[in-house]
C-alpha cells in the first residue's frame, strides 16, 4: 500500500512570491516567483498515488492560469499597487454630480441662426409628391422593372413608363384612404371604385405590382451582406430628397413601426407599440412631422462615419444628424432608449443642444432622490444635479408627477417653473402642479414622429 502523501492530499503549499524588481519584466518575474514558491514533488510518489489523486488534479487545474482570464498581478489593481502613487492616477474616477438650486440653472435662451423656411405659395398635392418621388426615382423604377420582366420571361415584356408608375403609386395611396379587404374589390362589378378602376385595369395593376423593382438582381455580389439591397437605391434617393428640406430649429428622433406580419427576416416585434409586428424605421423629423432623415433597421446599427463608436442607440442618432448643420442652434429631443452621456456630450460639442428622458443606469454615480423620497415633498417636486462630462456641462432633472420622471439636458433647466393641470384623486378635482421648463419643452417638441404616424394613419 502506498504511503500517505500529505502534499498530494492537501494540495500544494502556496509560497510567498518574491518581490518584483522595478527594472524587470512583470511577466518574467511572475514566472520566477511561481517557480520559487512551488514545492518539489517526487515523480515516484506522484505515480504511486495517481489513482487516488483526483482531487489533486482539480486543484492543479484550478491553480493553472487561464490565458483568457485577467491576470490579477498584471491587471489594473496590481498595476496600481505595484506602481505606488502613479497607479492611482490610472483608476477611473466616479462621475461627480452636484445638487444645485433650481434658480441657479435656468433655461438658456439659445438663439437659432440657421436657415429658416421661407414662406412659399401653397402648391398642388401632386407637386409636393413629385418633389419627393422625383423623375429620377421614377425613371429608375421604369428601367429596373422592365429589365426584371425580361429576365423572368423574354416573351412577355412589361413596357411600363413613368406615367404608369406614377398612376400605380397614386392608386396605392388612394387604396390607403378608401380601404377594402381585398385589392380586387376595387374592380369588382358590385363594389367597383371608379377612381381606381378607370385609371388602370386590374390585370395591368397586378402585372406592374409583380414586376416592380428598383435594382438589378444580377448585380448583387455573392458575398453581399446588405439585407436592404433590393430597396437600397430607393431608400438612398428618398433620403437625398428629404435632406433638401430646410430642417427646423427643434428636431425629434424616434422609432416607427410599419405594420407587417408576413415572412421576413427584417420583421421586428415590440410589445409596447400599438402595431407590435412590422418593420422598424428610425426617423428624424421636425415638430411639424416633416421627415429630415430616416434609416431602416436591418438588424444592426453601424457606427456613424467620423464619430466614435458609442452604444447602438447613440450611433443611430448621430447617423440621422449627419445632414443637420452644426453650431446654428438646433435642438434635438430623444426618449430614454437613445439618451446616453456620450451622445449628449458629442451633440453639445457640435452645436446641437440636447434634451431627452433618461434611464438612471446610464447616468453614472447620479445619486438623485428615489421616488419615495421625492413623493414626500409632494406632487410637482423636482431636483437638479449637474456634472461636467467630457468638458460639457450636463443637467439631470428629476420631476415627480404620478411617478418620477428623469430628464437630461444641456441647455434647459427647471426655471422658469410653470404650472400644469392634473387630476387629484384625493380631492377628486383638477389642481395646478409645478412643472419644470425642461418638461414643457420636451412635451412640446418631442411629438414630431408621433404626428407623422398620425398623418400616415389618416
Amino acid at each position: 500500500m502506498a504511503s500517505f502523501n500529505s502534499k498530494l492530499f492537501y494540495g500544494r503549499r502556496k509560497g510567498v512570491a518574491a518581490p518584483i524588481p522595478i527594472d524587470s519584466d512583470p511577466d518574467d518575474s511572475s514566472d520566477e516567483s511561481e517557480n520559487e514558491a512551488e514545492p518539489t514533488i517526487s515523480f515516484e510518489a506522484l505515480e504511486q498515488d495517481l489513482d487516488s489523486s483526483d482531487d489533486s488534479e482539480v486543484t492543479e487545474e484550478s491553480e493553472t492560469e487561464d490565458p483568457d482570464e485577467p491576470d490579477e498581478q498584471n491587471g489594473p489593481t496590481a498595476a496600481a499597487t505595484s506602481n505606488g502613487p502613479r497607479g492611482n492616477r490610472n483608476k477611473k474616477r466616479p462621475q461627480i454630480w452636484r445638487r444645485k438650486d433650481p434658480d441657479e440653472i435656468p433655461t438658456i435662451n439659445v438663439p437659432f441662426t440657421g436657415k429658416l423656411y421661407e414662406g412659399q405659395p401653397v402648391k398642388e398635392p401632386i407637386q409636393y409628391f413629385r418633389e419627393i418621388l422625383d423623375d429620377k426615382i421614377l425613371s429608375n423604377i421604369v428601367v429596373e422593372s422592365n429589365r426584371y420582366a425580361l429576365q423572368c420571361d423574354i416573351n412577355r415584356p412589361l413596357d411600363v413608363n413613368e406615367k404608369e408608375i406614377e398612376q400605380f403609386f397614386g392608386i396605392i395611396l388612394l387604396m390607403c384612404i378608401v380601404k377594402m379587404s381585398c385589392s380586387r374589390m376595387y374592380w369588382d362589378r358590385e363594389l367597383r371604385y371608379d377612381k381606381v378602376a378607370d385609371v388602370m385595369s386590374r390585370r395591368r395593376f397586378e402585372t406592374i405590382k409583380k414586376n416592380l423593382h428598383v435594382v438589378d438582381n444580377e448585380k448583387r455580389p455573392e458575398n453581399c451582406s446588405d439585407k436592404l439591397f433590393k430597396i437600397r437605391p430607393l431608400a438612398d434617393a428618398l433620403n437625398a430628397n428629404f435632406s433638401k428640406m430646410v430642417p427646423g430649429e427643434h428636431l425629434s428622433c424616434d422609432e416607427q413601426i410599419v405594420p407587417f406580419k408576413g415572412k421576413s427576416g427584417l420583421k421586428q416585434y415590440n410589445q409596447k407599440k400599438p402595431k407590435k409586428w412590422g418593420y422598424k424605421i428610425f426617423v428624424l423629423c421636425g415638430v411639424d412631422g416633416l421627415i429630415n432623415n430616416f434609416e431602416i433597421y436591418d438588424g444592426a446599427i453601424q457606427t456613424c462615419p467620423g464619430q466614435p463608436d458609442i452604444i447602438s442607440s447613440g450611433n443611430i442618432v448621430l447617423r440621422l444628424l449627419q445632414n443637420i448643420p452644426r453650431n446654428v442652434g438646433h435642438k434635438i429631443y430623444c426618449d430614454n432608449w437613445f439618451t446616453g452621456m456620450n451622445l449628449v456630450s458629442i451633440c453639445e460639442k457640435e452645436g446641437i443642444h440636447y434634451v431627452g428622458t433618461a434611464r438612471l443606469n446610464r447616468l453614472p454615480s447620479c445619486n438623485v432622490p428615489n421616488d419615495k423620497e421625492l413623493k414626500k415633498k409632494g406632487r410637482g417636486a423636482s431636483v437638479i444635479h449637474t456634472t461636467l462630462f467630457n468638458d460639457v456641462e450636463v443637467q439631470a432633472i428629476k420631476w415627480h408627477d404620478n411617478r418620477g420622471v428623469m430628464l437630461v439636458s444641456t441647455y434647459a433647466g427647471i426655471a422658469p417653473l410653470g404650472k400644469i393641470s392634473r387630476y387629484d384623486r384625493v380631492t377628486k378635482r383638477r389642481i395646478d402642479v409645478d412643472c419644470p421648463d425642461v418638461v414643457k419643452l420636451y412635451n412640446k417638441c418631442m411629438g414630431g414622429v408621433d404626428l407623422l404616424d398620425m398623418l400616415i394613419a389618416l
